[in-house]
């Protein structure tokens, strides 16, 4: 159901729009929480305080803060039974957000300053999340009513619909900017190695220590391997080996990583990236997308 109120920030759930006649987000309370940080300091006898550890972000709640009426919800005309109206505008939200066995698609648009082009500009992005409370409406009028629906988000996260593809030739160093609020590595990002390759090296510079990962081995033209770096999958596709066994395309012994948990991550900000090899002409494909709370 697309918007047919005229507004540059909105929502949609599974797409259909939260900005619409009959229904809307009140306020932005409840939207702009950050993710809790999960892990603890470790504690040791005799020693003064805790030594401290790195966090990572745990999963977190956001709510949505609605009215919604009794009217033709892309209209707004009061037509009709307003009571049965109000009531079928009720049982279609409660329909959509409440999803026992799955997550629902949350779509954001934030009207903020472009990094990239210094104007202003609507960020679209989206994150998955489940019913987890609320939908208990607060009536101010019989046919009006308020009430917030609470929805966890497993994965923190908001993502823009787009990949960000940055291609880096042997020998060549990139500059890639992460413009997200934290570490590009543990969700979509992809790395591929073309041939023509002997032993290539991508390596980040700019985290302490470096970030690498590798190919050992060569990569003859016409052939790659792709890496998803959250499932740690390595998979070889060799054309003239199509007739193998599956194991050919299984590449992960092949696979070296230094400096991160995962084989490969941009941190935020900017991120300096070279690849190297013994020899070859070939290059490395990295794409991601930024993630931001």
């Amino acid at each position: 159901m697309p918007s047919t109120v005229g507004n540059k920030e909105f929502w949609e759930v599974d797409g259909v729009s939260m900005a619409e006649h009959g229904w809307n987000v009140a306020t932005v309370e409840g939207r702009f929480n950050v993710p809790q940080l999960r892990g603890e300091d470790t504690t040791f006898s005799y020693v003064e305080g805790d030594d401290f550890r790195p966090k990572v972000p745990a999963s977190r709640v956001m709510t949505l803060k609605m009215w919604m009426m009794g009217v033709n919800p892309s209209t707004g005309d009061h037509e009709g039974d307003l009571l049965v109206r109000w009531n079928d505008n009720w049982k279609f939200l409660t329909n959509l957000f409440w999803t026992p066995h799955r997550q629902v698609r949350l779509t954001r648009r934030l009207w903020v300053t472009d990094p990239v082009t210094g104007q202003p500009g609507v960020q679209t992005t989206y994150a998955y999340g489940q019913y987890m409370g609320g939908l208990e409406p607060s009536m101010t009028g019989r046919y009006r009513a308020t009430f917030e629906v609470q929805f966890k988000l497993a994965d923190p996260f908001f993502y823009p619909e787009n990949d960000t593809v940055v291609t880096i030739e042997r020998g060549q160093t990139v500059d890639i900017t992460n413009y997200g609020d934290y570490v590009a590595a543990h969700r979509h990002m992809y790395i591929t190695f073309n041939g023509f390759l002997k032993n290539p090296l991508l390596t980040n510079t700019t985290p302490n220590p470096d970030v690498t990962v590798a190919y050992v081995g060569n990569l003859f033209a016409n052939q790659k391997v792709d890496l998803d770096v959250r499932l740690f999958l390595a998979k070889a596709n060799f054309p003239e080996q199509i007739n193998y066994s599956l194991a050919t395309f299984n590449r992960v012994s092949y696979i070296r990583h230094s400096g991160t948990r995962y084989w490969f991550g941009l941190q935020r900000g900017n991120n300096s990236v070279k690849l190297t090899a013994d020899d070859g002409t070939g290059n490395a494909v990295i794409r991601f997308r930024p993630p931001y709370m």
